[in-house]
């Protein structure tokens, strides 16, 4: 069991460290974040946030801090802690 949740937490930090280089890596190259379909409400504001020029780096730093945090088995309930918030504004956008 504890082998199955460490592969877990190492799969979610994996994920996590990812999705935050990634942005980093086309903002370095200059290639857009590719676009996928929304609705008018929701590009509205994922475009003013975006227009702000803080949250997207907020954003991808985060999940890489989080991401880092729980790859580590001490720091994993901060990794947590680190995490919710941007798990949570997701579930909440998507909901």
């Amino acid at each position: 069991m504890d082998k199955a949740l460490s592969f877990a937490r190492w799969l979610y930090s994996l994920f996590y460290i990812c999705s935050g280089a990634f942005w980093f890596y086309y903002r370095l190259i200059g290639v857009d974040w590719p676009n996928h379909k929304e609705t008018p409400a929701a590009k509205a504001l994922t475009s003013a946030l975006t227009e702000s020029g803080i949250v997207d780096p907020l954003i991808a730093a985060t999940c890489l801090v989080g991401g880092v945090l729980l790859l580590f088995r001490r720091t994993a309930p901060l990794g947590i802690a680190v995490l919710a918030p941007l798990v949570t504004g997701i579930f909440v956008f998507h909901a």
